[in-house]
């Protein structure tokens, strides 16, 4: 619904609830959120007084898919408990609620993607991430790019990593550190994909294209076995 749009008259279902900059919002408020139970995306950003409570009620929403936070005092030592919710596809997180070396992980084995938005000059340490069961999806978003043989590992490890460094309504950062990953991860046999920020055009990246000078978004895979 638009802004000040009244509600339908006759019933409805509630799907995505999407609440961002909504700083008064409490762990009661999440508690009645819960009560919709149809809900398949929930989106809570900017909510400083949501605690790990609030982890408990979205763990009664049956039907959850994504879930996107931003709530720097549910630390993600906290998240293990949504394993109790096995629908949840995609899980979304910001930098500075890592507190465990994002090893609750481990106990999401049904999780299949994962994107980490963390604009911060102390970037978290990748190489700790643990074996995630079905992970295949790994996004990272960050200003500080991990050396290359980091990422490296961290592909063939997933399945399939994009990194970003420049997303939505964002300027690029600095390009610079992600074509030197992306030289790297070319010379270690991982395969690179990307696409001009602003085009729609996607190409398989060669150490050529990314000495252009032009800002890309990078993609990498793990190249198929010959």
């Amino acid at each position: 619904l638009a802004k000040d749009q009244p509600l339908p008259s006759e019933l409805f279902v509630i799907r995505i609830i999407d609440l961002r900059g909504i700083p008064m919002m409490t762990d009661d408020d999440m508690l009645r959120i819960s009560r919709c139970q149809y809900i398949e995306e929930l989106t809570l950003l900017g909510a400083p007084k949501l605690t790990p409570k609030s982890i408990s009620s979205i763990t009664q929403l049956p039907r959850l898919k994504l879930l996107n936070l931003n709530t720097p005092a549910i630390p993600t030592s906290a998240l293990a408990e949504l394993s109790k919710v096995s629908t949840l596809d995609l899980l979304k997180i910001t930098g500075d609620m890592i507190d465990d070396r994002l090893k609750f992980l481990q106990q999401l084995p049904e999780l299949r993607r994962f994107h980490i938005y963390d604009w911060r000059p102390n970037r978290p340490d990748l190489s700790l991430i643990p074996e995630a069961k079905g992970l295949h999806d790994l996004e990272l978003a960050l200003t500080n790019l991990p050396p290359p043989d980091e990422l490296a590992a961290i592909k063939l490890k997933h399945g399939r990593l994009r990194i970003l460094f420049g997303f939505e309504t964002f300027e690029v950062v600095n390009p610079d550190p992600v074509h030197q990953a992306a030289k790297a991860l070319i010379g270690l046999g991982v395969e690179c994909h990307g696409n001009h920020v602003g085009s729609f055009d996607s190409k398989r990246l060669t150490v050529a294209d990314l000495d252009d000078g032009k800002p890309w978004y990078v993609e990498a895979r793990k190249a198929p076995a010959s």
